[in-house]
């Protein structure tokens, strides 16, 4: 991308790029960026399978298990992950 492209720009590329994915992982408190929220809607609305990490009050990473669209996502996958 050039220096000066626009973040929509950049949210295109993205989105390409998802298009190839068989799992999105989004980080904690990613879903407070708009670019974030888009790429979440595109993954479940094309049944990209979705995997949201929080920080549990210790500050370990946790999953919601309920966005997890199977279970050996969780149990294979992500090995270290609560």
């Amino acid at each position: 991308m050039p220096s000066n492209a626009k973040p929509l720009e950049y949210l295109g590329e993205s989105i390409k790029v998802l298009a190839k994915a068989d799992v999105a992982v989004f980080a904690p408190n990613c879903l407070t960026a708009r670019g974030c929220v888009i790429e979440y809607d595109c993954a479940k609305a094309y049944n990209i399978a979705v995997i949201q990490l929080f920080k549990n009050e210790n500050d370990k990473l946790t999953i919601d298990a309920r966005l997890s669209n199977t279970k050996y996502l969780k149990n294979n996958i992500l090995n270290g992950v609560e």
